[in-house]
């Protein structure tokens, strides 16, 4: 898990909270990633992407995730999610 405080002078207090998780299965392991954004008035926006079909006892589908950390951190930021915090 990373923590980062995206605080600046020109926007409002924004803590991002990067996750990636292993659980091993017999079938494999089920890969996850999760980011979420947080800010000081109260929003968090979360987003998940993982290998499986569901969080619990899911079908894994596929090697890795769909969306990549870098992909979720992309969307979670995204300016018309965040534009009613500001």
């Amino acid at each position: 898990t990373t923590r980062d405080d995206l605080s600046g002078p020109r926007r409002r207090s924004l803590l991002l909270v990067l996750e990636q998780a292993t659980e091993a299965r017999p079938e494999g392991p089920v890969v996850s990633n999760t980011v979420t954004v947080m800010t000081a008035d109260g929003w968090m926006i979360e987003a998940t992407s993982r290998n499986s079909t569901a969080e619990k006892d899911g079908t894994i589908t596929r090697t890795k995730p769909a969306l990549a950390v870098a992909d979720l951190t992309s969307l979670v930021l995204n300016p018309d999610w965040l534009a009613d915090t500001r």
